[in-house]
């Protein structure tokens, strides 16, 4: 069905902590490239304990990052 999209439900654990927030979207779902996943934070529609943070944000043990993905990627 077009327009659906994937719920985003990550809890930063110790391992996970000091990563990149893009980088640890991208590597919890490999379907999304890191590019993909900064446009979705940048938009907002990915968010870290309900805050909208850069790309480039460190998580830290206990976040909860929550969002949607689309399915199906424009180009």
């Amino acid at each position: 069905m077009p327009g659906n999209r994937s719920r985003v439900f990550v809890f930063v654990v110790e391992d996970e902590a000091g990563k990149r927030l893009d980088a640890l979207i991208a590597s919890s779902f490999p379907e999304i490239s890191r590019t993909i996943a900064g446009r979705l934070i940048r938009e907002g529609v990915i968010r870290v304990n309900e805050s909208i943070k850069k790309p480039s944000f460190r998580v830290n043990a206990d976040d909860f990052v929550t969002g949607r993905i689309p399915d199906e990627q424009p180009f």
